[in-house]
């Protein structure tokens, strides 16, 4: 199986920081049709993200953000190495939080706790001007 693994970011920080929130929101759609359009390829489509801040040089300390508060980089390891193992086979169209997850647990347990559909597709609920497609 294939796997693509987009890392993108919060919500709240692709509504609130440009350029890079913006390019991320962009990424996480992406990733949404890839997921659709490479479905039944062996391809699998997958996000991950850190799941708040991370210490890396991105944030400028004049952030004011304490830095020893902040998640470290090494917290997507685990997440990312079981994505790109054959235990993630036929997972595709998630998106992943590492702060989430628990290496303690079993892969389908773990996976199912951090793990999410990519994007919000709950913001879709609700009319819409269309019919034939619910979606």
């Amino acid at each position: 199986m294939g796997r693509i693994v987009n890392n993108t970011t919060s919500y709240r920080t692709m509504l609130r920081v440009l350029p890079y929130g913006a390019t991320k929101s962009a990424l996480e759609s992406m990733s949404a049709v890839w997921a659709l359009e490479l479905e039944g390829t062996g391809v699998g489509v997958n996000v991950l993200v850190p799941g708040g801040p991370t210490d890396t040089p991105f944030i400028d300390d004049a952030s004011g953000w304490p830095r020893e508060q902040m998640l470290r980089p090494a917290i997507m390891g685990p997440p990312i190495s079981w994505l790109m193992s054959d235990a993630s086979n036929g997972v595709t169209g998630r998106r992943f939080t590492a702060q989430h997850w628990d290496a303690s647990l079993p892969s389908d347990q773990v996976a199912a706790k951090a793990g999410r559909d990519i994007g919000w597709p709950e913001l879709a609920v609700g009319p819409a001007w269309f019919t034939s497609n619910p979606a």
